[in-house]
């Protein structure tokens, strides 16, 4: 079925109106589109995505900073205390989320202990990290049990192992516990898993899933990273997409081919897709012709995903213009604003996974 596009911005009453309409007896959408939001995110931001025609918000749970963040040298309680004080604003929006229709997944981005200087989580070097991290998660299992607004569970943004040290386990096996722990509390709680490392495309040729059911298997795509991340952490301008990018010829059969492996598990396993980060840089050349190239690809195979970023990092803003040292916000709306409206628009249209 052809999607409807729907005039931009959507009005907020008719975003409202129609939210109710994603959902049958309490059923998930047919398919989550929406954006990655900040931890900060304030009920005006929430309400701007949704005016756009969002229904999904991946929420992440990230302590001033990635890969590194202050977890990596804080105690466990120090830890605790700031997941406490990020997952109490997150409780104050939720009725923001509630009333406009949208699919929460709770992100967790900084995990106990951090990473080191190598981004290897210290999750797979202490014990002790591994046992909070289980208890972290049956904590937010009893605090969200109910909540009609929180759809999903990431249990870990882009792990990444390095040398599992002697009395700790490898990375399935500690999403197992924690997904045990998780479902002794809330039975039916949908689980997002990522793979390692990075929740790379790639990582989905070896990766053997979880023994359980109601299991979102997550990646996140930015290739090539010479384009997407231009002039982002020192990353030099210029290559442009469709193009020639590191020797090789960049264009939709080359993202294609760059995800095979996730088609070929999703094929095999018959599970659930969902791309949880994309996206390039605002001013990256021919950026929302990539952006317009992941999108179709998501939608043709199928696939839920969340734009990074909407408000968070003006890096990857859609409503910010093209050009670098442009730090507000655009008066009018940019190119990337009414791409991702009109794929967002599908939410309202009838289209199914």
């Amino acid at each position: 079925m052809t999607a409807t596009t729907h005039p931009f911005p959507l009005p907020l009453l008719l975003a409202a109106v129609l939210a109710s309409a994603l959902f049958t007896n309490g059923a998930e959408p047919a398919r989550w589109r929406g954006a990655m939001i900040s931890p900060a995110a304030s009920a005006d931001d929430l309400l701007a995505l949704r005016r756009l025609g969002a229904n999904h918000v991946r929420w992440q749970l990230t302590w001033a900073g990635f890969p590194n963040s202050p977890a990596d040298s804080a105690s466990p309680e120090a830890y605790d205390q700031w997941l406490q004080g990020v997952l109490a604003h997150v409780d104050e929006a939720l009725p923001v989320c509630e009333k406009a229709g949208f699919r929460v997944c709770l992100d967790l981005h900084t995990p106990p202990g951090g990473r080191d200087k190598s981004y290897n989580c210290r999750l797979f070097q202490e014990a002790k990290c591994q046992d909070q991290f289980v208890a972290v998660w049956r904590m937010m299992a009893r605090r969200y049990q109910g909540r009609s607004a929180i759809a999903a569970f990431d249990l870990l943004n882009e792990p990444v192992q390095g040398e599992v040290a002697p009395d700790c386990v490898p990375w399935r096996e500690l999403a197992l516990r924690a997904a045990r722990a998780i479902r002794e509390i809330d039975p039916g709680r949908t689980l997002v898993y990522e793979p390692a490392p990075w929740a790379k495309a790639s990582a989905f040729k070896a990766l053997e899933p979880l023994p359980l059911e109601n299991v979102i298997y997550s990646f996140h795509f930015y290739l090539p990273m010479d384009f997407t991340h231009q002039g982002v952490h020192g990353r030099p301008m210029g290559p442009e997409y469709p193009g020639v990018i590191g020797k090789k010829d960049w264009n939709k059969q080359t993202m294609r081919a760059a995800v095979a492996a996730v088609v070929d598990f999703q094929r095999k396993r018959k599970v659930p897709i969902y791309v949880g980060e994309f996206s390039a840089a605002r001013w990256a050349r021919g950026g929302n012709l990539w952006l317009r190239d992941a999108l179709d690809l998501w939608e043709e195979l199928g696939w839920s995903w969340a734009y990074h970023a909407f408000r968070e990092a003006d890096v990857w803003s859609p409503e910010h213009d093209a050009i670098p040292d442009h730090k507000t916000r655009s008066p009018t709306p940019t190119e990337r604003q009414r791409l991702l409206s009109s794929y967002f628009s599908r939410n309202l249209s009838g289209v199914r996974r």
